[in-house]
């Protein structure tokens, strides 16, 4: 895997905000447009294989090579919008010309506990199950997928997040923002 894996863009892209809710929009739309690009999306799903798929049967893995590329294209667009994640990890909260590791570690705390909430997990199921992604896909399969795997991928990926916060707001910042 590389570094922590591609959610610790955001690290890189909070530690840039000059306290400017404008400067935040203009981040994220460029982030979100950076994580949708096919190496990033491959990162992603290795990420999931690794840490979902360990003891299952072997169509795990094959599943989420399968649909978590796509997924992940339905899903970001939607709640990687920009004026949704810096409202979500509270960017705009700040003033100071630049961010401490303590903010840099709290935002993306609050972004990983907002990826945890029940209500934030269901309504990305529901998305994802609806007009989202499985209608589209016209797979009755995609809503097994989702209903097996969504919810380990998506709290892993929120784990992972956690775990590697100071350690990733010290090797990506600019600033040398270190715990």
């Amino acid at each position: 895997m590389k570094s922590t894996f591609v959610f610790a863009i955001f690290l890189t892209v909070i530690v840039s905000i000059e306290g400017s809710c404008e400067d935040c929009l203009n981040i994220f739309t460029a982030y979100q447009k950076g994580v949708l690009l096919d190496e990033s999306l491959s990162d992603q799903t290795g990420v999931a294989v690794a840490y979902v798929c360990p003891g299952t049967n072997a169509s795990c893995e094959e599943l989420i090579y399968q649909y978590w590329p796509t997924l992940a294209q339905a899903l970001y667009p939607v709640f990687l919008e920009p004026e949704r994640v810096c409202s979500i990890v509270g960017a705009c909260e700040y003033s100071t010309d630049e961010v401490t590791c303590e903010e840099c570690v709290s935002l993306m705390e609050r972004l990983a506990d907002n990826m945890v909430q029940e209500d934030s997990i269901a309504e990305r199921i529901e998305f994802l199950k609806g007009d989202g992604y499985c209608i589209q896909t016209g797979e009755e399969e995609c809503v097994g997928f989702i209903d097996k795997y969504f919810l380990n991928i998506h709290v892993s990926l929120a784990s992972v997040i956690i775990t590697k916060s100071e350690e990733t707001c010290c090797d990506l910042s600019e600033n040398g923002i270190c715990c």
